[in-house]
């Protein structure tokens, strides 16, 4: 049913409270969200002395890793990209690396009770591009559409594709090329993000809901804007390989459409960073992809 009555929230409150009750409260300290917590939480690295790795010693830093893992990788998508910032010191913690896993377990613990809520009238996003967006389309499509971001320094990389007012992929890891760009870098990560489109595509299309056009793609950046809908190669473009192409060739098999959206819009940004430059986005954006409910 994609009338507006017709509503599906999950969340993973029973799995909180029966696994990660206990650990929520080893860290009393309230999450820093100031612009130098940020700076310190994108500043930590991994045991650098043997005193680090002897405090580090009997904490089951890898297990909570792993239970925050499956929480992103479910429901708690406005977590994904602080556990796989953190995810990358498994091998090798410090105490920075764990207190910081602490405080994002207290935040997610005493969020337990949001969820993904999927279901009602399809949420139209605003673009500044042309040609501008289908609408028609788009409400025909239950509103499949996907958001692609990416930080250039550290270089980081997020998808969301949503359906149905609610997320039903995402992505945030690290990009593992030497962007030399903006630009690069947002075209390095939107390539990701084809790939989940192409996967949702052919799973409606089995169910017999085959999409009526191409999907929208979002983004903010106007260079990756006229790279994807343009042929050929620039002096800042040459050297890309055959893989950057991607998105392209998703534009011009008609997988996708590309649209511009403003940055203050553009919800994949918590997928890239520790905290938005306005700290009030963060909010706004997970209330936006999670369809929070209060």
């Amino acid at each position: 049913n994609r009338g507006p009555r017709f509503e599906l929230c999950s969340s993973l409150e029973q799995y909180f409270n029966k696994y990660l009750g206990k650990n929520s409260k080893l860290r009393a300290a309230p999450v820093d969200t100031s612009a130098d917590g940020v700076k310190k939480f994108m500043s930590i690295k991994a045991a650098a002395n043997e005193a680090e790795k002897n405090f580090m010693a009997g904490k089951d830093y890898m297990g909570l890793v792993g239970c925050l893992l499956f929480l992103t990788n479910r429901t708690r998508v406005d977590c994904a990209f602080h556990v796989a910032f953190l995810a990358q010191y498994m091998s090798n913690p410090s105490p920075d690396a764990w207190y910081a896993l602490l405080d994002v377990l207290s935040y997610m613990y005493k969020t337990r009770h949001i969820g993904i809520t999927f279901g009602g009238e399809p949420r139209v996003p605003e673009t500044q591009s042309d040609p501008p967006l289908n609408v028609r389309q788009f409400i025909a499509d239950n509103g499949l559409h996907v958001y692609s971001d990416a930080s250039w320094n550290p270089s980081h990389a997020g998808h969301v594709v949503m359906y149905g007012n609610g997320p039903v992929a995402h992505s945030s890891r690290k990009i593992k090329v030497s962007a030399q760009s903006s630009t690069e870098a947002e075209i390095c990560a939107g390539v990701a993000a084809p790939k989940d489109i192409k996967f949702i595509r052919q799973i409606l299309t089995f169910l017999k809901m085959t999409p009526n056009g191409p999907t929208p793609l979002l983004i903010d950046n106007e260079g990756m804007w006229f790279n994807v809908r343009n042929s050929g190669v620039t002096a800042r473009t040459r050297h890309f390989e055959s893989w950057q192409h991607f998105v392209r060739d998703a534009y011009e098999n008609l997988v996708l459409t590309v649209h511009l959206v403003d940055t203050h819009s553009m919800i994949a940004d918590i997928l890239t960073e520790a905290m938005p430059k306005v700290l009030d986005y963060y909010k706004k954006f997970r209330d936006i992809i999670m369809d929070v409910v209060y």
